[in-house]
């Protein structure tokens, strides 16, 4: 019902009419998170026309018109992780080597150090400068169980390099999860023959190592991109603007 301004009499509710909030209208906390996972599925729904491509200044110009600073977008827009795929990989959950590479927009500065001072920062790990040339710098550091090399190059089109080697990491993963296999033995053994006793011992520290060695590699990609991100910080600083 609806209050006429005529006489002050309320007048009957068109039914016909959107029941539409007011703009000052309160909501609740189930109502909003209500709200915004049917905007969600909606954006994701196949009904809706995919969002056409867009290149590198037209994600900058996107950026600039969001607040993001566009360089940010282009320096991000450089970084490309070289998978390693297959069936290697898709059994532990990841790979056991991961690589990311970078466009340099940027030069080396002429203080080539201060890549290896954020490899440090960024990683929380010591390395060694294995080469500081004019046109080179490999940077590498060794945790035992695994190591990353930090290769920044202006041979040609100018690139940075990060390649992470984690197969020390999965082999730890991997015996704790025979550790984990071995304490759920004790505790309910199995009445298995020896052929599927072998499986057991082959399969199951695999999978439960399985879910602990995927989180382990997202934190891993993301210190990458990370590394990265501030290596090219670095070079467009070293370089002076036009």
């Amino acid at each position: 019902m609806s209050e006429s301004k005529q006489g002050g009499v309320l007048a009957p509710r068109d039914p016909s009419a959107p029941d539409v909030p007011s703009p000052d209208r309160r909501f609740a906390a189930d109502e909003i998170d209500a709200i915004l996972r049917r905007a969600a599925q909606a954006e994701q729904s196949a009904h809706v026309p995919a969002k056409h491509d867009l290149t590198v200044t037209e994600l900058m110009e996107v950026a600039r018109e969001v607040g993001l600073d566009p360089l940010a977008v282009r320096k991000s827009a450089s970084i490309e992780r070289v998978g390693r795929g297959g069936a290697l990989a898709a059994t532990p959950g990841a790979p056991d080597r991961r690589e990311v590479r970078a466009t340099m927009h940027g030069g080396l500065p002429n203080d080539r150090r201060a890549f290896a001072r954020a490899a440090d920062k960024v990683l929380g790990r010591s390395g060694d400068i294995l080469e500081d040339e004019p046109e080179r710098f490999v940077w590498r550091e060794s945790h035992g169980v695994g190591r990353t090399t930090v290769t920044v190059s202006r041979e040609g089109a100018g690139h940075v390099s990060i390649v992470a080697d984690r197969t020390g990491h999965y082999l730890v993963h991997w015996f704790l999860g025979l550790l984990g296999w071995v304490g759920l033995s004790s505790i309910a053994p199995f009445s298995v023959g020896p052929l599927a006793t072998t499986l057991l011992l082959l399969v199951t520290p695999v999978l439960l190592a399985r879910p602990f060695w995927s989180r382990s590699d997202r934190a891993t990609r993301a210190k990458l991109d990370e590394l990265a991100m501030e290596l090219l910080r670095i070079a467009d600083e070293a370089t002076p603007e036009p």
